[in-house]
């Protein structure tokens, strides 16, 4: 599930039955330390495994972190769902793009 112990391992599996290593847990708590002096609940509205997603992806660097989650969630609320245009009506009837 993790190349490394520490700092040095990349993480491939983050949900499920994952158990996180100690360098893991202190950096997901010091995000959160981090996150709830700005007034966000990340950790509790995002879930560990996500959030060590994140920080992995961002070197573990907690404003780097939260500002590619903000970044994140505003995309996908103004991406998703996504809009029927007439250019995605028209990949759909081209059968570019299947949906079930």
């Amino acid at each position: 599930q993790k190349t490394k112990p520490g700092k040095a391992g990349r993480r491939f599996i983050y949900h499920g039955h994952v158990h996180f290593d100690d360098f893991e847990d202190e950096k997901i708590a010091e995000f959160d330390r981090f996150a709830q002096a700005k007034g966000e609940k990340v950790v509790e509205r995002w879930g560990r495994s996500n959030v060590l997603l994140f920080l992995q992806g961002c070197s573990y660097k907690p404003q780097e972190t939260f500002e590619a989650m903000v970044n994140y969630e505003k995309w996908r609320n103004e991406s998703i769902p996504i809009q029927l245009t007439d250019k995605t009506e028209s990949m759909l009837k081209k059968g570019v793009i299947y949906l079930t």
